[in-house]
């Protein structure tokens, strides 16, 4: 794997890996950040770890992301 130095952090393997994640999640490929999920009228939601994502679980334990109207315009996906 090739490692990028970061800025005075040793290794620089802490960065490589959040670069990736965040490669990741442009991608569509997001994480669910299972300590912040919620119960909300009977579904559970929660957020990307590394992104911030809205998401929401539309069957156990497969989590879709949730569209979000864009100021009144048109629906859009949060990415």
């Amino acid at each position: 794997m090739l490692t990028i130095p970061a800025q005075g952090i040793g290794t620089g393997r802490v960065a490589t890996d959040m670069k990736i994640a965040h490669l990741a999640c442009a991608f569509g490929r997001h994480s669910v950040d299972m300590g912040a999920v919620r119960r909300i009228h009977g579904g559970s939601v929660s957020r990307c770890r590394h992104c911030a994502t809205p998401m929401e679980e539309s069957m156990p334990h497969h989590w879709t992301v949730q569209y979000v109207r864009d100021a009144g315009l048109a629906d859009r996906l949060l990415r």
